[in-house]
């Protein structure tokens, strides 16, 4: 079984995004910041990540970068999420390593396909 990280600092759309990936069959794995989601990363080793670009205390940028420059972790699939469709910002993250960027809200839909076109990029 496929286990997804989401690094999502608000409640309620971890908690669809969780809901979702579990009706799926995939384990879902949550934290609420960067902090523990470079933490459950390295412990967990996830098949995938989401993560929010915006939160309190290590953002998405920076939990990306520690993710890339861990070993462990540097090649695990990783999206980040913004309510903001900056180009600017797409370019940045993508120059770090980011897999993909959606902009938030985010549909069941969207974040299935991107799940599924990203993991078996992957492979």
């Amino acid at each position: 079984m496929k286990r997804i990280l989401i690094i999502e600092d608000e409640e309620c759309l971890l908690m669809m995004m969780a809901e979702t990936l579990q009706m799926l069959g995939y384990t879902a794995l949550s934290a609420a910041d960067g902090a523990c989601g470079v933490q459950m990363a390295i412990a967990e080793q996830p098949d995938f990540i989401f993560c929010d670009l915006n939160m309190p205390g290590i953002d998405g940028i920076e939990t990306l970068k520690t993710i890339r420059q861990t070993a462990s972790t540097a090649n695990i699939p990783f999206v980040l999420l913004s309510g903001f469709a900056d180009p600017a910002m797409r370019q940045r993250a993508a120059k770090l390593g980011a897999t993909d960027f959606l902009t938030k809200p985010l549909s069941s839909v969207e974040l299935l396909s991107t799940l599924n076109s990203r993991m078996n990029e992957a492979a």
